[in-house]
């Protein structure tokens, strides 16, 4: 038995970028509401496990399991007392929080003794399917996924 694990952290950078303001549930917001607007996107953290089962020396199986947080964006506007309520740049930060779970399997094959000994360069690709388990946010989608890895093994001294 072995376990992979994998743990990223984004820092996303503000910016500005051109958007037409809008409620969440109007898809197509007027073109007088479009504007250069101060962006700070949320921060990501995506955390993935891989406990396998090796039934090979060169062939492994296991379960997956996915966990994605996404912050809220959050756009900075200043003083909006004077505009109507469907054009407030508060709806710009409405449903881009996420959070979403992933369960899956996977199989692994890993690079040959033989192939090591004959000097070539190991390769072990894997592959794997996610289906969403759980989930929030409003943009956060409900899908499944496929997914194909592969590593190269080399020594460098």
């Amino acid at each position: 038995l072995r376990t992979r694990f994998d743990a990223r952290y984004g820092v996303q950078l503000e910016g500005e970028v051109v958007k037409r303001l809008s409620p969440a549930n109007v898809p197509l917001a007027p073109i007088t509401t479009e504007g250069i607007r101060p962006w700070d996107p949320g921060d990501y953290l995506d955390v993935r496990i891989a406990p396998e089962f090796r039934l090979t020396p060169e062939f492994s199986f296991g379960a997956r399991y996915r966990y994605f947080r996404r912050g809220a964006d959050t756009w900075d506007f200043g003083d909006t007392s004077g505009l109507p309520a469907d054009q407030n740049p508060a709806l710009l930060n409405e449903e881009t929080a996420q959070n979403a779970r992933y369960l899956g399997v996977g199989i692994t094959v890993w690079p040959t003794e033989r192939a090591r000994r004959a000097g070539m360069w190991p390769i072990a690709i894997s592959a794997e399917y996610l289906r969403a388990s759980s989930g929030s946010g409003g943009k956060t989608p409900k899908d499944d996924r496929v997914r194909v890895t592969g590593r190269i093994f080399f020594d460098l001294w």
